[in-house]
C-alpha cells in the first residue's frame, strides 16, 4: 500500500471501505450512513461528519450484568483518565433499559487521510476494545461489543 493521501474532497464511504477491507471485514449498511467493521471479536463503525471534516469512529459495549450505574460511571471516567484520545461513555436506553459503555474516537480528515493511518487507526481502536472488555470485567462489568 502506497501512503497515498486521499483528498479532502474524495473521503468517502465507498473509499473508506474499500481501504477497511484491505484488512478487515467490513460493510456499509443500508442506509448508506457508516461502515461497519469487523475484527476477529470486535466490531466497530464509522461515520463521515463531512461539515466537520471527520471520520467518527465508535464501538458499543453492551453491558450483560446488573450492576450500578455508579459503577459504570466510574469506570468510564477511569478509562477517560487513562485513554487520552478516546472518549468512553455510559448511556443508559429509556426505550429499553438498554445500558452500555460505548467509546469515540474522531479522525480529521481536512487535508485529506493516509489509508495506513485509517488502517493503523482502526486496529488501535481494535486493541483498546479488547483492553476495555478486561478491564471491565476487572471492575465487575461484564461488556459485550456488539451489534450481535
Amino acid at each position: 500500500m502506497t501512503t497515498k493521501v486521499i483528498e479532502r474532497e474524495d473521503v468517502n464511504l465507498s473509499a473508506l471501505h474499500d481501504i477497511f477491507n484491505i484488512a478487515f471485514d467490513c460493510y456499509i449498511d443500508e442506509e448508506r450512513e457508516l461502515i461497519g467493521i469487523y475484527d476477529m471479536e470486535s466490531w466497530s463503525g464509522c461515520r463521515i461528519d463531512d461539515n466537520r471534516s471527520l471520520i467518527h469512529f465508535f464501538m458499543f459495549h453492551k453491558i450483560e450484568n446488573d450492576v450500578q450505574p455508579h459503577q459504570c460511571i466510574a469506570f468510564a471516567n477511569q478509562c477517560n483518565l487513562n485513554r487520552i484520545l478516546v472518549k468512553t461513555i455510559y448511556k443508559e436506553e429509556q426505550d429499553d433499559d438498554t445500558r452500555f459503555i460505548a467509546i469515540e474516537y474522531d479522525m480529521l480528515f481536512d487535508r485529506g487521510v493516509i489509508p495506513y493511518n485509517l488502517l493503523k487507526t482502526v486496529k488501535w481502536l481494535h486493541d483498546i476494545d479488547r483492553s476495555l472488555v478486561a478491564d471491565g470485567l476487572s471492575a465487575g462489568i461484564k461488556l459485550k461489543n456488539f451489534p450481535e
